[in-house]
């Protein structure tokens, strides 16, 4: 999900291998020949061989829907800072016949090695691959993506992004698609889905998703053991996503960034464009590692919370929790927080809960950034919790089976 009008704030918002050919410049000046390779995955046929760079961003531009136009406006951005010999910019991007018709109006997927050129009409970067029948909601072509860009462009540090539409963890009916839309198939990548392709992609330094609503503790749970940092936002995001020139201008002026500065900088790059030009929203970044310490606080809390049955503390509490696009999604540290504030709230209830918070400070959140008073309450991660009735769908997350939340959900939302 996207903002689909962005003169509205209100309004709703925001990868099958096949036959292909590399073609383009070579970096030495040269033009390859066009030579069909059986699959994507294959290596780049032509490429000349590659010294391992600082960096290589992956990006996974699915734009084979109502987002044609500002995914094209994305590479196009991504174009504006290159790559260079020390940080590797590829992408896919996807399109399909009736949303933009512009710079040649092909369909299906292209893969690129992002080169520098300031023609914002036109993508003039080194085309790697076409691959004419794709289906960018398949979470296999995703993995397959991801590997096939580790393989030719090697690197000491990974960053993925995957751009589209975004649904938090919800992804049961029709209406309700997960991660990557694509259209065209109807396919798209659900919570547990995602999950798989991560683990079977390796380790990555920073997974981005630049679609709304997905920095949820639901989803972030999938990344846990594959990306140090996952970067997203809680709430819905602009059509236009990140700024990619000025935030791929700041790698390429400092390649030797570690992770979690690169990390910051995307989260400041984001929040300073659009606090500039009035628009609202958020983005952080998590860190990996912590997402396991922070469950089993959350399950000790919320067993605290039943143990010394206060779910009165936590029902009054939740009624001012900071929500998102859903109201069903919420802020869960500012819940906990507000719960701790409630009068003569039971002490173990209330250590449990400063322990839980002081670890999402310390330790989860690494950088958080909201735009407008309206997402004050907002500190980096939501998390679902029902007002009236739990998914069923719920219980079918990997997050659900290894934590009780799903439980504590269904505990509040009993009548005794």
């Amino acid at each position: 999900m996207r903002i689909i009008n962005i003169a509205i704030a209100a309004a709703l918002c925001f990868t099958a291998a096949g036959a292909f050919c590399a073609e383009g410049p070579d970096f030495d000046g040269k033009r390859d020949q066009a030579r069909p390779v059986s699959a994507a995955s294959a290596p780049v046929p032509g490429r000349p061989a590659r010294a391992e760079a600082e960096w290589t961003v992956l990006a996974f531009l699915n734009a084979k829907n109502n987002l044609e136009s500002f995914g094209l406006a994305d590479l196009n951005e991504m174009e504006l800072a290159g790559s260079s010999d020390k940080v590797n910019i590829v992408a896919e991007l996807g399109r399909i016949k009736g949303n933009d018709a512009s710079d040649g109006d092909w369909t299906g997927a292209r893969r690129y090695f992002v080169t520098k050129d300031a023609d914002s009409a036109k993508i003039n970067s080194r085309l790697l691959a076409e691959l004419p029948e794709v289906d960018m909601g398949d979470w296999t072509h995703l993995a397959e993506f991801i590997a096939w860009g580790k393989q030719n462009y090697p690197a000491k540090h990974y960053m993925v992004i995957v751009w589209n539409h975004g649904n938090g963890w919800k992804s049961r009916s029709p209406a309700q698609k997960g991660l990557s839309n694509d259209e065209e198939t109807g396919n798209h990548i659900t919570t547990v889905q995602l999950g798989q392709a991560l683990a079977r992609s390796g380790r990555m330094d920073i997974f981005a998703m630049d679609a709304c609503i997905m920095q949820m503790a639901e989803v972030a749970w999938e990344a846990r053991d594959t990306a140090d940092f996952i970067l997203a936002s809680e709430e819905v995001i602009p059509n236009e996503g990140q700024r990619y020139d000025l935030f791929l201008s700041a790698l390429l002026s400092n390649p030797a960034v570690t992770p979690e500065e690169l990390g910051r900088a995307a989260v400041k790059v984001y929040a300073d464009h659009y606090e500039s030009i009035k628009r609202y929203g958020t983005l952080s970044l998590v860190r990996g590692a912590a997402l396991a310490g922070f469950a089993a606080l959350l399950d000790d809390w919320t067993g605290a919370v039943q143990a010394k049955s206060e779910k009165l503390a936590v029902a009054e509490s939740r009624k001012r929790t900071q929500q998102f696009w859903y109201d069903d999604n919420i802020d869960i540290y500012h819940l906990v927080q507000l719960t701790n504030d409630y009068p003569y709230l039971n002490k173990l209830v209330a250590e449990k809960g400063k322990a839980l918070l002081e670890f999402m400070d310390k330790e989860l959140v690494v950088s958080n950034r909201t735009i407008s008073s309206q997402y004050k309450n907002a500190h980096g991660l939501a998390i679902y919790m029902p007002k009236t009735w739990l998914d069923p769908a719920y219980k079918d997350l990997t997050w659900s089976a290894a934590t009780k939340w799903d439980e504590f959900c269904a505990w509040m939302l009993s009548s005794h």
